[in-house]
């Protein structure tokens, strides 16, 4: 039976940059096992490139010993219980995507490296025409934007480079890296001298779509993503606009945590609709109808994503995790009636 292999989450700038500190600046243990951090320990320019950020869903393929499979962000799907027809219209084109799998394995130097991977999935954005709304790509017929592969046995995983993958464009496979790409090189002894050039950037692709221009239609866009690697760790972070951020953000691309006055600030600031869309499209998929017995899920989803993502605004701002999720249930709630009304 397959196993879901989850794309990792695509955390905020400010989350990298406390991790490449944290891994920059260790020095060991104490004497009761906690970590030891110098500050005085220098700190790496790391370049990451820039991929377009679509407003899809996450879909993917997979191959092990036991066959190909499909999956969604959150579970394995079929062709019979899909996630937006993508299992079925994957399993029609399974000779191109095992080409695909096959060029990703070939860009793969396995010199020095023992691990017998028996996995490879291959993940990208699953985009188009009734697949969200609100941006270019909506004009657009569904596709599959590959931006990502990655071999696996148990708890061992290497990235492989996709950037030079030859798809079938022709069949609805493209490569994200074949669209506009960038690099910004983070400084992270001083990561504020990244945040102009991350916020240009992404007020130019949510001004204009740059996949969607090259393929004949004019409209915005949702953002970037970022990615890099360092001392073995694959680094990712995203940067949206304002209209495609789930959270009511003061600035792109923050390298601290935004400063709130009240717990009421807090939850108007992260129970947003585009949070509350995800939830959706999670808790019921992009073609379920939503069910109000269903609504804990619902309140449940919003919650955890928050903590996820909010963990240091919250701790920042003396906020109680503890009292924070009753506010939170009561403005899911009243998202959640309010699209059932307009929906009937």
């Amino acid at each position: 039976m397959a196993t879901l292999i989850k794309y990792p989450d695509t955390d905020q700038f400010r989350h990298v940059v406390k991790q490449v500190t944290e891994m920059s600046t260790y020095a060991g243990k104490d004497e009761d096992g906690n970590a030891i951090y110098d500050p005085t320990l220098p700190k790496p320019v790391i370049r990451f490139t820039g991929t377009v950020k679509l407003h899809g869903t996450n879909a993917a393929v997979g191959l092990d010993d036991n066959g190909t499979w499909y999956q969604s962000r959150e579970q394995i799907i079929t062709p019979e219980k899909d996630n937006a027809g993508f299992a079925k219209w994957a399993s029609e084109r399974g000779d191109v995507f095992d080409g695909i799998m096959v060029q990703a394995v070939g860009s793969y130097d396995t010199s020095g490296d023992t691990t017998n991977y028996n996995t490879i999935i291959l993940y990208g954005e699953w985009a188009g025409s009734g697949i969200n709304s609100g941006c270019a790509i909506h004009q657009l017929p569904k596709a599959f934007y590959l931006f990502g592969a990655k071999l696996v046995d148990g708890i061992n995983t290497r990235w492989l480079d996709v950037s030079k993958i030859r798809t079938d464009t022709t069949a609805g496979i493209y490569n994200i890296h074949n669209f506009r790409t960038e690099t910004i090189d983070v400084d992270f002894s001083n990561p504020y001298l990244a945040q102009n050039r991350l916020v240009e950037l992404t007020n130019e692709v949510e001004n204009e779509c740059p996949v969607a221009a090259k393929l004949g239609v004019s409209g915005i866009g949702e953002g970037w993503v970022w990615t890099a690697e360092y001392r073995g760790h694959h680094l990712l972070f995203k940067t949206k606009g304002e209209k495609h951020s789930v959270s009511k953000v003061k600035t792109i691309a923050s390298v601290d945590v935004e400063k709130l006055a009240t717990a009421a600030a807090f939850v108007d600031s992260t129970v947003t609709d585009e949070r509350f869309n995800q939830a959706l499209n999670c808790v019921f998929g992009i073609d379920g109808e939503p069910d109000i017995k269903q609504l804990g899920e619902v309140i449940k989803w919003v919650q955890q994503d928050i903590l996820k993502e909010e963990t240091d605004t919250i701790e920042a701002n003396g906020l109680s995790i503890r009292n924070l999720g009753g506010p939170i249930a009561l403005a899911v709630k009243s998202k959640f009636f309010s699209y059932m009304r307009e929906t009937q």
